[in-house]
């Protein structure tokens, strides 16, 4: 199934473009933050495989450029968690909320 027949489908977000705030700048970042590791298989792809990195936005809303809303991921697993959105979104924000308590937990020592 295609187009509005496709249970995947969300009123053609897909072909929306990405804002310039979702910037090469932005996206290094947030892979160096993950330490250029995909959050679902923790494989490192700082060396050989760093252009297999892709940034996941964790609401599904490519608008929302927060740090605190994008998350590293290998490009397999990015297109993995185009289903069940809902689990994904919670799962992602559970792990960054738990990363940015634990980096300012540890900063405040």
């Amino acid at each position: 199934m295609t187009g509005k027949n496709n249970p995947m489908w969300l009123n053609g977000a897909k072909k929306k473009p990405y804002p310039k705030q979702f910037s090469n700048w932005l996206k290094n970042r947030i892979k160096q933050r993950d330490e250029y590791i995909c959050y679902l298989c923790n494989i490192e792809h700082k060396i050989a495989l760093k252009e297999n990195l892709s940034v996941h936005h964790i609401d599904y809303d490519k608008n929302n450029c927060n740090e605190k809303n994008l998350i590293t991921l290998c490009k397999s697993h990015n297109a993995k968690v185009n289903t069940n959105r809902k689990y994904w979104k919670q799962y992602f924000e559970n792990i960054i909320d738990a990363y940015l308590y634990s980096f300012k937990y540890t900063e405040s020592f």
